[in-house]
């Protein structure tokens, strides 16, 4: 395990070398799981509409605070 000494030793030229090769390696072996593009490249106001209702995403809500020009 590389971390075992965090943040007592410095890091050498041939660690940093490696750990961004392994990271270049990771991400061109990840292979997301997903449908294939063509099958689902369109979708209608509607599905897209109930998918946002069904993913219980939090939007931001106004705090109730008035910006005036004139206040500057």
């Amino acid at each position: 395990m590389r971390a075992e000494h965090f943040g007592q030793k410095e890091i050498a030229r041939d660690t940093l070398i490696q750990i961004l090769e392994d990271a270049v390696h990771y991400a061109l072996d990840f292979d997301p799981l997903m449908p294939p593009y063509e099958e689902f490249k369109r979708v209608t106001v509607d599905q897209f509409n109930s998918k946002m209702d069904n993913s219980k995403f939090v939007t931001g809500k106004r705090l109730g605070y008035n910006f005036d020009t004139t206040d500057i």
